[in-house]
């Protein structure tokens, strides 16, 4: 079997209100070149089903992996350690695909670069709120939008995968250990995925491993840290209402 120039993965867990939309983003992509891989972490409501509903009309092409994980980023390093392509793109269950976003990025891969990626369309309450990209020399202020990302996977094998110890932002960390050990990154100029807010990497408790991260990379000192943490800990207790 020849390998697919790509390899999508979605991670999901009782997706069954919003994993059609990501199925068929993935499925009406204009570039074909790709296996699709479904991670879940024994779903249960009916996302199973819906699935495997669908998984003839990718004609082989996709394939459903069920079973407990410890985590989101252990389930993403299942799918990346069961990828064959090339190229691998995480599209969580609750986020999809511009329908020429593999076109575009297969495209941009003539470069080699170890990372490609593009801008993200982020929906608020259902209508449109704002696009997001940054440029790889700004990674650490802002992270790159992970759901526009497409990873060489022979730069998995060479950096590693994600740092299961993280809750919420492993893929900061993923990408400032590629950037530091000189993974080359390319940007798209194009909208290439849409997400939705309220998730994990839009939570505030991401705060204190952001700020983990940073000092682990040397992006702040250990005591900048510690200042970012007393005023993060002064926000949260004026937020708290009085007893």
């Amino acid at each position: 079997m020849v390998a697919s120039k790509f390899t999508i993965l979605t991670v999901c867990y009782n997706s069954s209100k919003t994993i059609e939309r990501t199925i068929l983003s993935v499925k009406n992509q204009t570039c074909s070149d790709y296996e699709y891989i479904f991670i879940d972490g024994a779903s249960t409501d009916n996302t199973i089903e819906i699935i495997e509903s669908h998984l003839p009309e990718f004609a082989g092409k996709a394939k459903l992996i069920s079973g407990p994980d410890s985590g989101i980023y252990n389930a993403m390093n299942k799918g990346i350690r069961l990828a064959k392509g090339e190229y691998i793109g995480i599209i969580n269950s609750d986020d999809w695909y511009e329908t020429n976003a593999l076109e575009l990025v297969a495209q941009s891969t003539i470069s080699q670069a170890d990372v490609i990626y593009g801008i993200l369309k982020i929906w608020d309450g259902g209508k449109p709120s704002r696009l997001y990209s940054i440029y790889p020399q700004y990674l650490g202020a802002e992270c790159i939008p992970h759901p526009t990302c497409f990873v060489k996977r022979s730069a998995y094998d060479k950096y590693g995968l994600f740092d299961e110890s993280y809750q919420s932002s492993a893929d900061l960390d993923l990408l400032l250990r590629f950037r530091n050990n000189g993974a080359e990154f390319r940007v798209i100029e194009n909208v290439l995925a849409h997400f939705t807010t309220g998730g994990v990497c839009f939570s505030k408790s991401s705060e204190l491993e952001t700020i983990s991260i940073l000092k682990k990379h040397g992006l702040l000192t250990a005591f900048q840290a510690q200042v970012k943490k007393f005023k993060r800990n002064i926000r949260k207790f004026r937020s708290e209402p009085a007893i």
